[in-house]
């Protein structure tokens, strides 16, 4: 039987005029990428306008196409490559610690996977299976909050 999980960790914010959500340490981001790229074919980075740095690093390192926004993000999507998996786990957090990525989605055949949300602290996996949740259970915060839809 498969299953849509939804989980979050605990946050704080080290500016409370400008709330950034983040966690004590990203330990358990990495492994739970790895687990869900390896099943994707396509990614798709939401950033903030202002996230400067992190656009021009997405532009140097990767094909991704570009797809402005009324708001104030911008979307690179496209089809991943081992230079974006390796981009995307190896250099993943600011020099502030935080994560990069407002948001990133993945997806294999146009079929939604996985996402990371709100700078890594939000997750929704699609069409889980109880190994599969066996496994987010493990690397994820003791703290998380898990829910099965």
């Amino acid at each position: 039987m498969n299953y849509r999980l939804y989980f979050a960790v605990p946050t704080f914010s080290l500016d409370e005029s400008d709330y950034f959500p983040m966690t004590d340490n990203y330990y358990y981001w990495i492994p739970l990428m790895e687990y869900f790229l390896k099943g994707s074919d396509t990614i798709e980075i939401h950033l903030w306008y202002d996230e400067k740095q992190a656009i021009e690093e997405i532009i140097y390192l990767s094909n991704l196409t570009e797809i402005p926004m009324e708001q104030k993000l911008t979307r690179y999507k496209g089809n991943l490559t081992p230079k974006i998996i390796d981009y995307i786990l190896r250099n993943n957090v600011t020099t502030n610690g935080r994560l990069k990525w407002f948001s990133i989605f993945l997806s294999k055949d146009g079929q939604s996977i996985f996402s990371s949300e709100h700078w890594g602290t939000e997750f929704f996996a699609h069409f889980v299976n109880k190994n599969d949740i066996s496994f987010i259970k493990s690397v994820m915060p003791k703290d998380t909050n898990f829910h099965k839809l």
